[in-house]
């Protein structure tokens, strides 16, 4: 009794404990999902699917601006000692984001063309990424909705729209596309990520409390400042995610990519509660920055933490990778390897984010921007390099990812330890 009231009593305890319990099913049913749409599409269809979705992400991913994680530090902050400029804070980041994410989904609706026969390489596309370029809206939106709801710790809440999201999306996914298919895949993409946003909508109502206090234009200069060199570390990991397909469809097919794409599923779910403790982690290493006994202790038990989280994950899809990949069926044939890189890179990479929260609450957001150029672009290059030599380009990609990765964590943890 004496632990459990303990864990209760420590708020980053309890924060993350509600972050990852929330999780749990709703991810199951996601990679569920996801192993019967590839499944009932097959590895060259389910290769268009994640081209589409691989561009639509790192477009709204671009068009964020890294204002999810902006909204968490400053939210956080403010609740300290300037609680009643939240709403105009919170005002201000989801109007400005909302009119950058409109445009450029307004954009990529009339640029579709373009965007499909030069960038992705592949005209097919083009009315899907019509169809889903209003879902740039919605998802950028999102991410800024979870980025103040993380400031303000509801945690508890967010669980329960996670699991909410995962079970519709489980649901929309296979049944459209069981019966439509490929197109059935992508409105049920689409569906999903508006329920999202409108639970995500409603608490961000509930939690922002109304407040005629108007934040200065030294404020939202201060926001901007912070956050342009995360956007340009979205942009960095949003241009080197696109072009790892491009350069999968350059060496490769779509087949190749299908592959790939099944094989990163399983990371993105390891990799799901890390994720979302990145939220709890970024605002409490940001409330304790003037208690640096205190910031280093959370630093090292997230990265303990994290480590776990990842390690025992990754060994069990490791064994079970010959069953996983039969699941998937016979044209996924040489999954098992590739799937087995993909998930051991998960333990680096999560390592890694850890670190970069912690440079992100010291205001280093460009020393990072420098080590992500290194890690994105590094992987890419090598990725090219190795296909002189072997021919299996799904592992080629994966291969290039793990090895740029455990170098990344190496040089960010010894100069955050060395110098910062």
């Amino acid at each position: 009794m004496k632990l459990i009231d303990k864990i209760k009593s420590n708020s980053f305890a309890m924060d993350s404990f509600w972050a990852v319990a929330g999780n749990i099913v709703a991810k199951g049913a996601s990679i569920l999902g996801v192993i019967l749409i590839a499944r009932i599409l097959g590895k060259d269809l389910y290769g268009e699917f994640g081209s589409v979705k691989n561009t639509l992400t790192n477009i709204a991913i671009f068009s964020s601006l890294g204002f999810g994680y902006t909204s968490t530090k400053f939210v956080s902050e403010y609740l300290y000692d300037k609680k009643e400029y939240i709403g105009a804070l919170s005002k201000f980041v989801i109007n400005f984001t909302f009119l950058v994410s409109l445009v450029t989904s307004i954009f990529l609706f009339f640029l579709a063309d373009f965007v499909s026969n030069k960038m992705v390489g592949d005209d097919s596309l083009v009315l899907y990424l019509k169809l889903l370029s209003v879902w740039v809206i919605f998802y950028t939106v999102t991410v800024v909705q979870i980025g103040i709801l993380a400031g303000y710790k509801a945690f508890k809440e967010m669980a329960k729209i996670n699991l909410i999201v995962g079970v519709f999306g489980f649901i929309a996914s296979v049944a459209l596309t069981y019966y439509y298919m490929l197109i059935g895949a992508l409105i049920a993409l689409l569906l999903t990520q508006i329920v999202n946003f409108s639970a995500n909508f409603i608490l961000c109502r509930k939690k922002i409390q109304k407040s005629d206090k108007k934040i200065s234009i030294q404020e939202k200069w201060n926001l901007l400042k912070f956050t342009f060199p995360i956007s340009l570390q979205e942009s960095v990991y949003a241009l080197s995610s696109w072009l790892s397909v491009v350069l999968l469809l350059k060496y490769g097919n779509y087949g190749d990519v299908g592959l790939y794409s099944a094989a990163i599923q399983w990371s993105v779910v390891i990799l799901f509660v890390p994720g979302i403790l990145r939220n709890v982690i970024l605002t409490h290493l940001s409330g304790n920055l003037k208690n640096v006994e205190s910031h280093n202790k959370i630093l090292k038990r997230t990265l303990i933490l994290n480590l776990v989280l990842t390690l025992t994950p990754t060994v069990i899809v490791a064994l079970l990778s010959s069953f996983i990949a039969g699941f998937y069926g016979k044209t996924y044939e040489g999954l098992q390897i590739v799937l087995v890189t993909v998930v051991t890179s998960t333990i680096f990479m999560s390592m890694s984010n850890v670190y970069a929260q912690a440079y992100m609450s010291k205001d280093k957001n460009w020393l990072m921007l420098f080590f992500r150029l290194i890690k994105d672009f590094g992987a890419l290059l090598l990725f090219v390099n190795l296909n002189r030599s072997f021919t299996n380009v799904p592992l080629n990609m994966a291969c290039s990812v793990l090895i740029m990765n455990i170098i990344f964590l190496f040089i960010i943890a010894g100069f955050y330890r060395r110098i910062i």
